[in-house]
C-alpha cells in the first residue's frame, strides 16, 4: 500500500491512503485527491482512505510497501497509522509479548511500534520490542492549560520524530529548496531530486519541532 501524513496549520494530522499504488498512471497523478472536488471520484474508483486537510506546508512523511508474507492486503494494515495525535511509519520487522494490534482489521506489526511509541518512545520500543526498525512519526502536543491561558492563540507543538535502530537503513539528503529529506533507500531520495547526505546515525533519536530545531538523543538496549 501507499499512504501520507501531514500536519495542518492548526496541529491536526492530514493523511492519505490507498492500497495498491502500482496501478497509478501518468494521466491520474494530477488527480490525487488533495483537493474537495476529487474526493467522490477517487472513493468511486479506488479503494482509498483519507482526509482533506491541507498541509502546513511543514513537514511530510511518506510510506510505501509490498506486504509481508501473510499480512492481509487492506487498508488497516497500510501506513501510516494514526492515534492519539500521532502517524507512524515504519521499515523493519518487529515482535511483542508486551504489545497487541488493537486498531481494528490490523494484523501489521508495524503497529505495534506506534503503540510502544505512544507508550514510552523511543526506549520502550527499544526494550518491549523485538526485531528491527526504523521510523518516523508525526505527533501534536496540544497545549497545556497555563499556556493556554498565557496566550489564548497558541497552537501546540508539532514534532517529527525520527528513530533508527543497529539494523535498519536510513539515508538523509537535501532537497534543492534546502529542506531534509530522509528514506530508506539513497535511490529513492535521488528521485526525488536530493544531494545524498550519507547514512543516519544507528540508536539515535531526533526530535525536529521546526526546519532547524531538533533535539538529539542516543539509546540502546543494555
Amino acid at each position: 500500500g501507499y499512504g501520507a501524513a501531514w500536519f495542518t496549520a492548526d496541529g491536526q494530522i492530514g493523511y492519505y491512503k490507498r492500497r495498491y499504488p502500482e496501478v497509478i498512471i501518468q494521466e491520474e497523478k494530477t488527480k490525487l485527491p488533495f483537493l474537495k472536488e476529487n474526493k467522490s471520484a477517487f472513493l468511486d474508483f479506488w479503494e482509498t482512505y483519507l482526509d482533506d486537510i491541507p498541509s502546513d506546508g511543514g513537514f511530510l512523511i511518506i510510506h510505501g510497501r509490498s506486504a509481508s508474507v501473510g499480512i492481509p492486503v487492506n487498508l488497516a494494515n497500510t501506513h501510516p497509522f494514526i492515534a492519539e495525535n500521532a502517524a507512524l511509519i515504519h521499515n523493519g520487522s518487529v515482535s511483542s509479548d508486551k504489545y497487541h494490534n488493537q486498531l481494528e482489521d490490523c494484523t501489521c506489526d508495524s503497529e505495534l511500534v506506534l503503540q510502544a511509541f505512544l507508550a514510552g518512545g523511543p526506549n520502550e520500543i527499544e526494550f518491549a520490542l523485538e526485531g528491527w526498525y526504523a521510523m518516523m512519526c508525526l505527533q501534536y502536543t496540544p497545549p497545556t492549560d497555563e499556556q493556554l491561558a498565557a496566550n489564548p492563540g497558541i497552537i501546540g507543538q508539532k514534532a517529527l520524530h525520527i528513530v533508527k535502530d543497529l539494523k535498519s537503513n536510513l539515508h538523509c539528503g537535501v532537497m534543492p529548496t534546502g529542506s531534509l529529506a530522509m528514506g530508506t533507500s539513497e535511490y529513492l531520495l535521488k528521485d526525488m531530486g536530493a544531494d545524498i547526505e550519507g547514512e543516519w546515525k544507528e540508536h539515535v533519536h531526533v526530535k525536529f519541532t521546526g526546519p532547524k530545531e531538533f533535539e538529539f538523543k542516543e539509546f540502546k538496549k543494555l
